[in-house]
């Protein structure tokens, strides 16, 4: 049986990744005077950031709580639940920014959710992976 902190480890490094290829791009658009879209860059990194550090929030939470073993769901919904506070007023000023043909922050609202969600199915993804390879 896989463990929780393999999961854990695993999404992470991924995460990682991703955040390093964010970060890289971002210094490389900057580079080249594409100061907007590196901009977007630096954005995503934060999120990536931010679903990282509530990831490890709610693995703590969960041992502190005295959860004993691990349980896959309760993590995954736990996880999904504060992700989705997080998220929420994203989508709430989004919509607002629209409604106001705000577009600049409409977009940067937008962005943030795509990570989001780009996030949550790369967590998801690893979850399936390693559940698999049991």
């Amino acid at each position: 049986m896989i463990s929780c902190e393999q999961i854990i480890t695993k999404f992470m490094n991924e995460l990682t990744a991703m955040i390093d290829a964010w970060k890289l791009n971002s210094a490389r658009l900057s580079e080249e005077g594409s100061e907007d879209e590196a901009i977007l860059e630096k954005i995503k990194m934060n999120v990536g950031d931010i679903f990282g550090k509530m990831l490890i929030k709610v693995w703590n939470d969960l041992c502190k709580a005295g959860a004993g073993e691990f349980e896959l769901d309760r993590l995954t919904q736990n996880y999904f639940e504060l992700l989705d506070r997080i998220t929420a007023p994203w989508a709430e000023k989004m919509e607002k920014n629209k409604a106001h043909n705000m577009m600049e922050k409409y977009y940067i609202e937008q962005i943030k959710l795509e990570t989001a969600q780009q996030i949550r199915d790369m967590f998801l993804h690893c979850i399936h992976n390693s559940t698999q390879e049991v």
